[in-house]
């Protein structure tokens, strides 16, 4: 089912984070843009609301963006989103990706909007959560 979400809280931030955990994110795929204040990223997201599990492309979109840092990422490469926070003082959003990779968007307010576009695939592939020791 096409979803639009709108978080303008922790509580609802912590939904979409949820259902963006083990999305496929291309890097050329995240777009800051300063003159609107937005960070605006599209992949794909797993959808296990389904029999089998399904992949659904999506549009992020951040609002009040006031700066973005990202470390520990390739060049050119994708990341598969392992979780998204949102800082104590809901200034900041961490997105934490597989291989160590983490983009830290500064915020003036905690405003988000998730939409799903076009029509979900099956997905060929589950991820795998290893256990911490």
């Amino acid at each position: 089912m096409a979803r639009r979400i709108y978080a303008v809280d922790t509580e609802n931030a912590l939904v979409v984070a949820a259902l963006l955990q083990d999305s496929i994110i291309r890097l050329s795929d995240i777009r800051h843009l300063p003159k609107s204040r937005q960070l605006v990223v599209s992949g794909s997201r797993l959808d296990r609301s389904h029999k089998h599990p399904m992949r659904q492309n999506f549009l992020l979109r951040v609002f009040d963006v006031e700066r973005v840092r990202g470390r520990g990422f390739e060049k050119h490469g994708y990341g598969v989103l392992l979780a998204m926070e949102v800082g104590d003082d809901d200034r900041e959003l961490w997105c934490r990706f597989a291989g160590g990779g983490d983009l830290c968007v500064s915020i003036a307010a905690l405003r988000l909007q998730l939409s799903d576009h076009d029509q979900p695939w099956l997905a060929k592939a589950l991820p795998s959560h290893e256990a911490s020791t």
